[in-house]
């Protein structure tokens, strides 16, 4: 597998999918731990956006707290979510800006509240709720985009304008492991 530093925070490169998989999984699980953790030490369980216990959760989601620490955490993996989608993206010959455009597009979608009137929204018709359906709309694509280009199509074949096949395939360095992958 692909060391630690070059996985999270290099934009150089090729990455397989077998290491994507395990460093998106890596980095969310961490994700998801950093920002429960902060929550329950600055707010108490009351305020974890994983369930929590009192308020019901739609009103917890729009706690401005803990909202505020899930943006932070955020822009904290922002980098390695980006390193890594864009050396997936170079694993298949293609530049990052599409996956970073995507990656950005999913990272920062509509806070809670945006969607907290929906109900109001729909009745008053389609010209007051057709931005939150673009807006949700546009976070699937780009989410499903993301995960078809990075996480199940193959990469190029051998070298490619970013370097050799992490596959060890085309001359580059051979990967024992790319035998159970292929």
């Amino acid at each position: 597998m692909m060391p630690f530093k070059h996985a999270l925070f290099s934009f150089n490169g090729r990455m397989r999918r077998r290491d994507w998989w395990l460093w998106s999984i890596t980095v969310g699980i961490a994700q998801i731990l950093v920002t429960e953790i902060t929550n329950l030490l600055l707010f108490g369980p009351a305020h974890s956006l994983l369930g929590g216990t009192g308020q019901a959760a739609p009103q917890r989601a729009m706690d401005g707290g803990p909202q505020t620490v899930l943006l932070v955490a955020t822009l904290v993996f922002l980098w390695p979510w980006l390193a890594l989608a864009v050396k997936r993206a170079h694993d298949r010959n293609a530049t990052g800006v599409a996956v970073t455009v995507c990656t950005l597009i999913a990272t920062f979608r509509m806070p809670p509240s945006f969607y907290a009137d929906a109900g109001v929204r729909l009745d008053e018709g389609v010209w007051n709720w057709a931005p939150m359906m673009i807006t949700a709309l546009a976070l699937i694509a780009a989410q499903l985009f993301l995960l078809v280009v990075l996480g199940f199509l193959d990469g190029t074949p051998g070298s490619n304008r970013f370097g050799t096949s992490p596959k060890g395939l085309g001359g580059g360095p051979v990967d024992k492991a790319a035998d159970i992958f292929d």
